[in-house]
């Protein structure tokens, strides 16, 4: 279980502190179904800058990935089964929302915004300039919290609503990622206005899914691909989302065939 509080909080005979009533946190608790206990309690950092938790994913064995904002920026960071972390990495100067997807034996991918003109992933710089107001990028760990390789997703443009007012909207944002057998990581999220993928252009308040294959290789934003060759148009979000999985699905049964398995 993870969330937020502020001056103290007591979990069984586990006590924590946020440093005072002022300052907000975050923590995580494993609890025991088998003891009706909870096992241990994790705290967050304890400063004035943003502290948040945004996404979980674990590994299948109970040691869990995590994405949020710590220290006035951006993390990702495995926190181990037995309530100890393993290793942080933080980046970006700004707290933004992130999603965070994994592929257990070549660790997390983490997407999310940027609202400066850069920012800064592991050492490779991501940039946009007026009048783009944010932009999407998709990096990546490995198991061990070794930095691999960043990339925009889409530039979004400013939103001008109702007046001549520019708009950041918090809405426009990735919601979600998945990695599958085969290294390829698909994003979905909304845009609100347009938004500039490489060479494609989007414009509405609408939803997108896009594929990177790999390390840098980029796919089209509209589209997910179909290894049988063509491609599947994107439609509602919710059957963005099942085409995903079926497209992993097929993967993952194509290189069983591949291989001379099948499920």
């Amino acid at each position: 279980i993870t969330g937020n509080y502020a001056g103290h909080l007591d979990m069984g005979s586990s006590h924590i502190s946020s440093g005072s009533y002022y300052e907000e946190t975050w923590f995580i608790a494993k609890f025991a179904p088998s003891t009706g206990a909870w096992a241990w309690v994790g705290n967050g950092p304890v400063s004035y800058s943003d502290s948040e938790i945004h996404d979980i994913v674990d590994n299948g064995v109970w040691d869990l990935y995590v994405s949020g904002c710590k220290d006035g920026g951006k993390f990702v960071g495995l926190f181990n089964g037995d309530g100890v972390w393993s290793w942080t990495n933080t980046f970006d100067s700004s707290c933004e929302p992130t999603k965070i997807g994994l592929d257990p034996l070549n660790g997390p991918y983490v997407t999310g915004t940027y609202i400066q003109n850069s920012v800064d992933i592991g050492g490779t710089v991501l940039e946009h300039s007026a009048p783009i107001s944010l932009g999407h990028f998709v990096a990546h760990w490995d198991a061990s919290g070794n930095f691999q390789w960043a990339e925009d997703n889409l530039h979004s443009l400013h939103n001008q609503g109702s007046s001549s007012a520019p708009l950041v909207n918090d809405d426009a944002r990735p919601t979600g990622i998945l990695v599958d057998g085969n290294g390829r990581v698909y994003t979905c999220g909304y845009i609100k206005g347009g938004a500039f993928f490489k060479s494609d252009t989007l414009f509405g308040d609408t939803s997108y899914v896009a594929a990177i294959d790999g390390p840098l290789q980029i796919v089209e934003p509209d589209t997910i691909i179909n290894p049988d060759g063509g491609a599947i148009p994107s439609i509602s979000m919710m059957n963005t989302i099942l085409l995903i999985i079926g497209a992993t699905l097929l993967a993952r049964k194509r290189e069983n065939q591949n291989t001379g398995t099948n499920q």
